[in-house]
This record gives structure tokens, sequence and C-alpha cells, in this order.
């Protein structure tokens, strides 16, 4: 586990190619789990430009969705799986936009 304050974006800048594989490393030891098991978490919470709908399927579009040929219905067992289906509901809907649902995290944050 690396981690280390926003403030730090330098290290970070260093530190994340080499941790991908895209610099080599030249000196010390670097341990990781294989690229598909690590997981890049965010100190703060990130949404997207958009619907709730739009955040759930990123990075695909709505359009793309549609293509594909699923439903909101698919979403909502996605969000089942995961003890979130509460969330449609309580933020407005799938077409509700980003203000409502960023005011509804920052209180479930708190």
């Amino acid at each position: 586990m690396i981690s280390g304050s926003i403030g730090s974006l330098f290290f970070w800048i260093q530190i994340d190619p080499v941790i991908a594989q895209l610099w080599p490393l030249y000196r010390g030891r670097l341990s990781r789990p294989n690229v598909g098991d690590i997981l890049y978490i965010p100190q703060r919470s990130y949404l997207v430009i958009g619907t709730l709908r739009d955040q759930i399927i990123y990075p695909f579009s709505h359009a793309d969705m549609i293509r594909a040929n699923r439903t909101d219905e698919e979403l909502l067992e996605i969000l089942r799986r995961v003890q979130l289906a509460y969330i449609p509901e309580r933020v407005g809907g799938w077409e509700t936009k980003n203000g409502k649902m960023y005011f509804w995290w920052r209180k479930a944050e708190a």
C-alpha cells in the first residue's frame, strides 16, 4: 500500500509510471501485485459530469448503453448486488444531475 497527501503531487507523478511499469526501476525494490489486482482509490470522491446513470456506466455513454441493449433495470440489479439499490430513489432517479448527487454524497461522507 502506498499512501500520501494530495499535496505530494511530485511524488505521485514520479511513482505512478514506475508502478504501472511504464518507467524502469533503476534502484531499490518494487514489489506489487499483478496490474489487474491494483486498485487506485482517490482521496476525494469524484463524479463525472452528467446524470446518476452516467456515474454508473462511466466510461460508457447512455447512447452506448442503448446500442448494447442494456436497461436501467440491469443497472439497478448491479446496485442491488453491491447493496446500493437505494441510491436512485434517494437522489431522485437515473436522470438526476450532479449538483443534487454531489450534496447528497457529501452528506453521506460526513
